[in-house]
């Protein structure tokens, strides 16, 4: 799933990215790879330090806008491309907004393996 983020004000004023690596004023695009109650995990392309406080806009396929705050908790390169994979930790205010993406996370996951199942029946 497809989300952007946007470093809290607080954090922006250490850790600067240059223009061509975000997406105007809607931030940086990531691929969202994990969800949990706890918080989530992401992909980039981009280096962000570890501490970093982040919003977080993600756009399921179907339904409204999510929009919550993560702390970035953890950082580790996956490719040499680069891609790193992102580790988030959310707070008790979103957790509400969480649950809304976990769901919205199920029901892709569902549908992804319904639909694989009926590609290999239909084989």
């Amino acid at each position: 799933m497809s989300a952007q983020v946007v470093l809290v004000a607080a954090t922006a004023d250490k850790v600067r990215l240059s223009r061509s690596a975000t997406a105007g004023a809607n931030g940086l695009a990531v691929q969202l790879i994990d969800v949990s109650r706890a918080g989530m995990g992401f992909t980039s392309p981009i280096y962000l330090p570890p501490g970093c406080k982040l919003k977080v806009t993600v756009q399921p396929p179907v339904g409204e806008i999510l929009l919550l705050e993560a702390s970035l908790a953890r950082v580790l390169m996956i490719d040499r491309k680069p891609t790193y994979l992102f580790g988030t930790l959310t707070d008790a205010a979103s957790a509400p907004v969480l649950e809304q993406l976990i769901e919205v996370a199920i029901r892709q996951a569902t549908a992804g393996a319904a639909n694989s199942q009926a590609s290999k029946e239909a084989a």
